[in-house]
């Protein structure tokens, strides 16, 4: 629910995809509408309105698809140090073998997820890549390779960043983590039967 002052739509205005949720008001309301090229151009000119946009979208992925609890305090210190990058199609954002130092939410698009060429998953809007940079050791190289399919928004989190914050903001990263790495344990063991039932 949001009140006076809040705005929606930046996931539209930043990634220019299909809306992915729908907005309702629950009272009489004015609301006023900016023309996603007329707001492009204020962002490009007034780099403070930009950063104020990033900002909201990055919470709002966040207590989406990480943290729906959190409150936008605790995550103020790892969204300051967070950004929104735009890729395009066939761009790679992880290399494998590469020192990582950053994970990923994917806000818009497609990523495919693979290992010595060989293809092992292709991720859409609201996965995360990447958490081993945080959870994983200090100059932790990455163990796949990350491509865009399709023209792709992510929300590129510093790993440090996040490791420096408070316990409770980090609580909230790390059941997050846990169950990503729960349920990609399972898609592996459900790989390694089939290739067994193969034999």
């Amino acid at each position: 629910r949001l009140g006076v002052g809040s705005f929606v739509g930046e996931m539209g205005l930043i990634s220019g995809r299909r809306r992915t949720a729908t907005v309702t008001a629950v009272e009489p309301s004015v609301l006023l509408e900016v023309p996603r090229n007329a707001m492009l151009r204020l962002t490009r000119s007034v780099p403070d309105i930009k950063r104020q946009i990033d900002a909201a979208a990055i919470v709002r992925q966040f207590r989406t698809h990480i943290a729906p609890t959190a409150t936008p305090e605790a995550l103020a210190p790892v969204v300051e140090r967070s950004k929104v990058v735009a890729f395009k199609a066939g761009e790679t954002l992880i290399k494998e073998g590469d020192v990582g130092t950053s994970f990923f939410v994917l806000a818009a698009g497609e990523v495919k997820i693979t290992k010595q060429d060989k293809l092992l998953n292709v991720l859409r809007t609201g996965a995360c890549f990447g958490e081993m940079a945080y959870l994983g050791r200090k100059q932790f190289q990455r163990s796949a390779s990350v491509t865009s399919i399709s023209h792709i928004t992510v929300i590129e989190i510093n790993a440090e960043r996040l490791a420096q914050a408070s316990e409770n903001c980090r609580h909230h990263f790390n059941g997050a983590f846990l169950e990503i790495l729960v349920d990609r344990l399972a898609l592996a063991n459900t790989r390694l039967s089939q290739l067994l039932a193969e034999r």
